[in-house]
C-alpha cells in the first residue's frame, strides 16, 4: 500500500483552504480595528 500525499486529499484541502482564508480574515481584523478606531475618533475631534 502506498502513501497517499496530503495534498491529493480533497478534505484536506479543504480543511487547509478554510484555515487559510480565516487567518487572512483574522490579520485583516488587526489592522482595520484600530484603523477604524482612528478614524472614528478624528472625526469626533
Amino acid at each position: 500500500m502506498e502513501p497517499r500525499s496530503v495534498l491529493r486529499d480533497g478534505m484536506f484541502l479543504r480543511f487547509w483552504g478554510g484555515s487559510s482564508i480565516s487567518t487572512l480574515g483574522n490579520q485583516v481584523t488587526v489592522i482595520a480595528l484600530p484603523w477604524l478606531v482612528l478614524q472614528l475618533e478624528t472625526k469626533r475631534i
